[in-house]
């Protein structure tokens, strides 16, 4: 697992903050989650950026290798 952050607060208050999560395969969490979903690898970018008062967040993830044990959403995630 991995994660980097970078970015700055102005004077004024204004966020510009970026942050990158990297995570191994779903058996790291698998005391967390449900056993009918799987994946490969996980990578999630947050960015949070204007005036700290209301900032704005932004959230991307992306898994790799998604899979499953029940036949019908393995057949879905390819």
């Amino acid at each position: 697992m991995s994660l980097t952050a970078q970015g700055r607060v102005s004077p004024t208050g204004t966020l510009d903050l970026r942050a990158t999560a990297t995570l191994p395969d779903s058996t790291t969490l698998a005391p967390l989650l449900p056993e009918t979903i799987g994946w490969a690898g996980l990578r999630a970018t947050a960015q949070l950026t204007g005036p700290q008062a209301t900032p704005r967040l932004a959230l991307e993830v992306t898994p790799e290798g998604l899979s499953s044990p029940i036949a019908p959403l393995a057949a879905l995630l390819g």
